[in-house]
C-alpha cells in the first residue's frame, strides 16, 4: 500500500541530462528525497494555513531560487495545485515556496531574524505592514519595520534594499 503510494507521487527519475545545482546546495540537500534526488520537501504558507509537500526541481534561477513541479494535491493552499510549475526559495531554515509577491518583496527588502537568520517574510509585505499599522497609507514605502519571524516568532528586520 504504502509503496503504491510512493510510486504514484514519486515517479521514476532518469539520470538528468542537465545540470541539477540543487543537488550540490547545502541549503536544499537535507530537504532532498533520499531515493528521488530531484524531489524536495517544501513549505506551502497561505494565510493561517502551513503545507510541507513534494516539488520535482526542474531549472534554477541564482541566490537559490528554483523552478520545479508541485507533486500533491494541497489540501488547504489555494494558490497552487498538483502539477504546477512552482518557484521555491533555500534558506537556512527550510525550503519555502515563493509568490510573485513575495519574490518582489525580496528584490526590494533585506530581511533578518534575530532568532533562526530566516531572511524572508512568507507573506507579501504589503499585507505584513496593513495589519502592524493599518493607518499607513496602502502602497506606502517604508524604509525599515521590523515585525515577527514567520518561522520561529522573534524579531525580524525589515530595510529597503539600496
Amino acid at each position: 500500500m504504502i509503496m503504491s503510494f510512493l510510486n504514484r507521487v514519486f515517479s521514476p527519475q532518469t539520470e538528468a541530462a542537465s545540470p541539477t545545482p540543487w543537488r550540490d546546495d547545502p541549503e536544499v540537500v537535507p530537504w532532498l528525497h533520499a531515493k528521488f534526488r530531484d524531489d524536495a520537501q517544501v513549505v506551502f504558507w497561505e494565510g493561517r494555513w502551513v503545507e510541507q509537500m513534494w516539488v520535482r526541481l526542474v531549472a534554477a534561477h541564482g541566490e537559490g531560487v528554483y523552478t520545479g513541479q508541485l507533486l500533491n494535491q494541497p489540501e488547504h493552499i489555494t494558490a497552487a495545485a498538483r502539477g504546477d510549475l512552482v518557484r521555491v526559495r533555500a534558506t537556512a531554515v527550510e525550503l519555502y515556496h515563493l509568490t510573485p509577491e513575495v519574490e518582489a518583496d525580496l528584490a526590494r527588502y533585506a530581511f533578518a531574524c534575530q532568532g533562526c537568520n530566516l531572511d524572508m517574510l512568507l507573506d507579501p509585505v504589503a499585507e505584513v505592514l496593513a495589519e502592524q499599522s493599518p493607518a499607513l497609507p496602502i502602497g506606502a514605502s517604508v524604509a525599515q519595520f521590523t515585525t515577527r519571524c514567520p518561522q520561529c516568532d522573534q524579531a525580524m528586520v525589515a530595510s529597503l534594499r539600496g
